[in-house]
């Protein structure tokens, strides 16, 4: 009995945990990255780079170069979807994700996905030379993606899902290089936010 009782108790953890990825894939399927007016995937600057990676899928440490990050896309969906693990190790400069995206932000960011409702921004990133600013909520597609309220976009703030890679993008193909605010300590929701930014603009 016992240990029927944990094979069923796997199966449903199993079934929520690809229930919660289906949702997920389907946010951000919905989701188009707005750069101005136009979308990130139909930006082609004539001094864009590709986009260099470094990954492990499956214990194999892998390199590849990037034009656009559909197709990291791709092949993250599908191997989430074939329950087959894959992580990105580096993304367009050497320590630039993980100075970004440290352990402990990443920590965060995935227990705000376990909680249902409103929650507090985790980290802040900013371009210094620039306006772009970006508050990251939480993890979404097993760290692959955050949710994310931005300035990118014309017309106010805006927040939607966004693939790590599209946020990491923004440098080889626009010259948009974000740091992380090492200073940043919000406790507003992003409710507050939300307003706080609408009346401001």
């Amino acid at each position: 009995m016992g240990g029927s009782d944990r094979q069923d108790d796997d199966g449903d953890e199993t079934k929520a945990a690809a229930s919660v990825l289906d949702s997920d894939l389907a946010a951000l399927a919905r989701s188009r990255l707005m750069i101005g007016t136009t979308p990130l995937s139909e930006l082609k600057p004539p001094n864009a780079r590709p986009m260099w990676m470094r990954f492990e899928e499956d214990g194999i440490v892998q390199n590849r170069m990037y034009r656009t990050t559909s197709l990291w896309r791709v092949r993250v969906t599908f191997a989430l979807k074939e329950g087959r693990s894959i992580h990105a190790l580096e993304m367009d400069e050497w320590g630039r994700l993980k100075a970004m995206f440290p352990k402990e932000v990443c920590a965060r960011l995935a227990w705000n996905a376990t909680h249902d409702g409103e929650v507090k921004p985790v980290a802040r990133l900013f371009d210094p030379n620039g306006r772009a600013e970006l508050l990251l909520f939480r993890s979404r597609c097993h760290g692959h993606a955050v949710d994310v309220l931005h300035n990118l976009t014309d017309g106010g703030p805006v927040f939607q899902p966004l693939w790590i890679s599209d946020i990491m993008r923004l440098h080889p193909l626009l010259g948009i290089k974000l740091v992380r605010d090492e200073a940043f300590n919000s406790a507003a929701p992003i409710s507050i936010l939300l307003d706080r930014d609408n009346s401001a603009s």
